[in-house]
């Protein structure tokens, strides 16, 4: 009997042994752990504007970006980027929280590109291009928070 007592008193050691071994999780030491004091923004990675001009940088190669917003449409639904100093060809890529019109236009209102969706480029296909002295504007219809990454040349 006290061989029976031994051997389940042996196993129950065993039996909670095992099972705190289980519900130990591992201690990770952070920079902040050691006093120095992080950037939450940088420890939370790139923010969705970055990693729209980072994904759509194929689509603009020999381009350089000239313009990055986040535009809340609820207060904003139009852009509109300064006259342009010598013919100048341009794309834009977007990402929107929710479906959104998004229509670029001349001084003269004419349509040049439009694309309704949650992400998207205008001049996919080749670059949308505007002579010396026009004024390109970016027309939104939607109600969310939209970031938008703009490429001209020259």
């Amino acid at each position: 009997m006290t061989r029976e007592l031994g051997c389940a008193a042996l196993a129950a050691v065993v039996a909670c042994a095992g099972a705190s071994a289980q519900r130990r999780t591992p201690v990770r030491a952070t920079p902040s752990d050691a006093g120095i004091a992080i950037d939450a923004e940088a420890e939370a990675g790139p923010n969705k504007l970055e990693l729209l001009s980072l994904g759509q940088s194929k689509l603009a190669k020999g381009m350089r970006e000239t313009m990055r917003r986040d535009i809340d449409l609820a207060q904003e639904h139009e852009l509109a980027l300064a006259a342009f100093d010598v013919d100048t060809c341009m794309r834009a890529a977007f990402d929107a929280d929710a479906p959104t019109a998004v229509m670029l236009v001349d001084s003269h209102a004419m349509t040049l590109a439009n694309v309704d969706a949650a992400a998207g480029t205008l001049g996919q296909a080749g670059p949308i291009c505007f002579r010396k002295g026009d004024v390109a504007t970016f027309r939104f219809t939607g109600q969310s928070h939209l970031r938008i990454v703009v490429w001209q040349s020259p």
